[in-house]
C-alpha cells in the first residue's frame, strides 16, 4: 500500500498529540509530586490508594485513642502511689499507736492526724483528668465519693470501664472503678475512721487490728496498680506495632502514588527530545514524499 502525504500528516499529528500528552502529565507529575491527578487517570492506582490511606487513618485515630489512655491511666498510676503514701504513714501512725509506750494523749494527736489522711484520701479518691473524675467509672462527670453525715463515705459512680479502641478488634479498659480500688475486699475510707476511732478510744488490741487492716488495704491498692500497669503493657504493644504499621503503610502510599522525579525529568526529556525530532524531521519526509508523487 502506497503511503500518501495525507496519511504521514495523520500520523504525524497522532504521534505529536500522544507526546504532548505525555509530556503534560509528567509536567504535573512533577509539580504535584504525585503519579496519579485525579482518579480518572488510573482507577485501579486510585483505589489502591484510597485503601491504603483508610488503613493509616485507623491507624492514626488508634494511635491518638492509645495516647489519650495513657495519659488517664497514668494519671491514674500516679494517684494510686499517693494513696499508698497515705497508707504507708498511716501503718506508721497506727505502730505508733499500738505501742504501749504511747499514752492517751498522744493517741488522740495521732488521730488526729490520721483525720487529716483520711480527707487527703477522699481527695485523692475524687481526682480528675482532664476535668473527668478517673474513679467514676463510666459516669465520669460525677462525683465518685461524697462524705455523708457520720462520715460514711458513700460511691457514687458505677462499675463499668471506659473502654478505648485499639485495633480494629481489640480494646482495652482504660480505667478501674472507684468502689474497685477502695472499697471492695477492704473499704479504705472505713479503715481510717476505725482508726481513729481506736486511737481516741485509748484501745491497743482495736488499734492493732487497723494496722493488719491497713496491711490489706495496700495489697488492694497494688492490685489495682498491677492492673493498670497490665493495661498499659497492653497499650504500649499495640502502640508499637501500630508505628511500625504506619511506616509501612507511608512507604506503600509513596510508593503507589508518589512521583519518582528522576524518572520524570528523564521521561520528560525523552519525550520533549522526540518531540523536537519529529517536528524538524516531518517537512523533510513530506517533501520527499510529494516528489515522489511528482515523479
Amino acid at each position: 500500500m502506497k503511503i500518501t502525504t495525507s496519511m504521514l500528516h495523520r500520523n504525524f499529528l497522532r504521534e505529536t498529540n500522544m507526546n504532548q500528552v505525555r509530556i503534560e502529565e509528567l509536567q504535573l507529575e512533577l509539580a504535584t509530586g504525585k503519579k496519579v491527578a485525579k482518579p480518572s487517570d488510573d482507577a485501579f492506582t486510585t483505589a489502591t490508594i484510597l485503601s491504603l490511606t483508610d488503613s493509616k487513618s485507623r491507624l492514626e485515630q488508634y494511635q491518638r485513642n492509645i495516647a489519650s489512655a495513657e495519659l488517664y491511666l497514668e494519671r491514674t498510676d500516679a494517684v494510686l502511689a499517693d494513696v499508698n503514701d497515705l497508707l504507708v504513714r498511716a501503718k506508721e501512725l497506727a505502730a505508733q499507736g499500738a505501742s504501749e509506750t504511747t499514752n492517751p494523749t498522744d493517741r488522740a494527736a495521732i488521730a488526729v492526724e490520721v483525720d487529716e489522711l483520711r480527707q487527703q484520701l477522699v481527695a485523692l479518691a475524687n481526682s480528675s483528668h482532664n476535668n473527668k473524675f478517673i474513679f467514676s467509672g463510666t459516669e465520669t462527670e460525677t462525683l465518685p465519693f461524697t462524705v455523708g453525715v457520720g462520715g460514711a463515705v458513700t460511691y457514687n459512680g458505677n462499675n463499668d470501664r471506659v473502654q478505648v479502641q485499639v485495633t480494629d478488634a481489640d480494646f482495652v479498659e482504660s480505667n478501674i472503678p472507684g468502689d474497685t480500688v477502695f472499697q471492695s475486699t477492704v473499704d479504705i475510707f472505713q479503715v481510717f475512721s476505725d482508726l481513729s476511732t481506736e486511737l481516741n478510744a485509748d484501745n491497743t488490741p482495736g488499734i492493732a487490728a487497723q494496722l493488719a487492716q491497713l496491711e490489706l488495704s495496700e495489697t488492694q491498692i497494688s492490685e489495682a496498680r498491677t492492673e493498670i500497669g497490665a493495661i498499659m503493657q497492653r497499650t504500649q504493644e499495640s502502640d508499637d506495632r501500630h508505628a511500625s504499621d504506619e511506616v509501612s503503610l507511608a512507604s506503600r502510599i509513596s510508593k503507589e502514588g508518589d512521583a519518582d522525579l528522576a524518572e520524570s525529568i528523564s521521561e520528560l526529556v525523552q519525550e520533549e527530545t522526540a518531540v523536537r525530532a519529529t517536528l524538524a524531521i516531518f517537512p523533510r519526509i513530506t517533501q520527499t514524499n510529494l516528489l515522489d508523487f511528482m515523479a
